[in-house]
């Protein structure tokens, strides 16, 4: 005889406790969706609104970096350049920041 012949019987009988396990398990489903479908992207949207001179000033050190050296191609491509540098760097902050503010969540 299979030894899981009679799981199916554990299975359907209501347990009181399983059943408080349960609305533990849906809460904690629920904290855990709304942290991740609104708490973390508004962060994220406020720190980049935030960080934003960030770029200009990237841009700034590009402009400064071209006319010191008298780089050929024109200033707007040096602008665009440090421009996207300083919104990778920031980006990269962001990003893990938000992974250690998920963590801290979800483990306090």
């Amino acid at each position: 005889m299979c030894p899981f012949v009679n799981l199916k019987h554990f299975l359907i009988v209501p347990d009181p406790i399983m059943r408080s396990i349960n609305h533990v398990i849906a809460g904690n489903s629920l904290a855990i969706l709304l942290t991740v479908v609104i708490l973390l992207p508004t962060t994220a949207v406020v720190a980049f609104v935030a960080t934003g001179p960030i770029d200009d000033f990237f841009a700034k050190i590009g402009i400064w970096l071209h006319r010191a050296n008298a780089w050929s191609f024109p200033e707007f491509d040096t602008i665009e350049r440090f421009a996207k540098i300083g919104f990778a760097i920031r980006a990269i902050f962001i990003a893990v920041g938000i992974s250690f503010l998920y963590f801290w969540i979800t483990t306090g």
